[in-house]
């Protein structure tokens, strides 16, 4: 205990005798030890952990999906599953006009065909829509469209407006909507 308190006066008689700037570097040293101590390595040890269970979480996540992978996936019967049947091509047509009415857009017809391809089980369906609104009104009809109905694509658009200062657009979309073969 004498060794330790001879010490400190020691300690105190040296400091006494520094000028402040090397008292202002002592403290700086000190506060940045103290900085070390009580933040850094803390923080570089949960980065490690951290680490170690994005490692753990990885590795069971690769294991998972080779687990869960089926050696007969076919991509293309899960792309025909995910398409709307022939027998809804009125249903969803209805939901589109739906849509087109409660936007506020005047219909004036509606005219729509079927293509086939030969070589597979995909219907397309060319919907085209003349319509009368606003140009915010007919944005806003196709954006809720296209997220209404995921397999229905906008093929073209049309604007036309006949005096600059009208707040009226006459346009033509033209949709694809696209369903798998089958019974109407």
């Amino acid at each position: 205990m004498e060794k330790l308190n001879r010490t400190v006066q020691f300690t105190s008689y040296k400091l006494r005798g520094l000028d402040w700037q090397s008292r202002t570097g002592l403290l700086l040293m000190i506060f940045g030890l103290l900085l070390l101590l009580a933040i850094t390595l803390p923080k570089a040890y949960a980065l490690k952990a951290f680490k170690a269970d994005l490692a753990k979480l990885k590795s069971t996540r690769a294991s998972v999906s080779q687990e869960n992978r089926k050696p007969d996936f076919d991509v293309t019967e899960q792309f025909y599953a995910l398409l709307p049947a022939q027998k809804d091509v009125n249903v969803k047509i209805a939901q589109i006009l739906k849509i087109a009415a409660d936007s506020g857009l005047q219909i004036e017809k509606v005219e729509y065909a079927s293509q086939s391809a030969a070589s597979s089980a995909l219907l397309k369906y060319q919907i085209k829509l003349p319509l009368t609104g606003t140009y915010m009104q007919i944005r806003q009809f196709i954006n809720q469209t296209l997220n209404s109905q995921p397999s229905l694509a906008l093929t073209d658009v049309n604007f036309r407006r006949d005096d600059i200062g009208a707040d009226l657009v006459e346009s033509n979309i033209q949709f694809a909507l696209y369903l798998k073969q089958g019974k109407s």
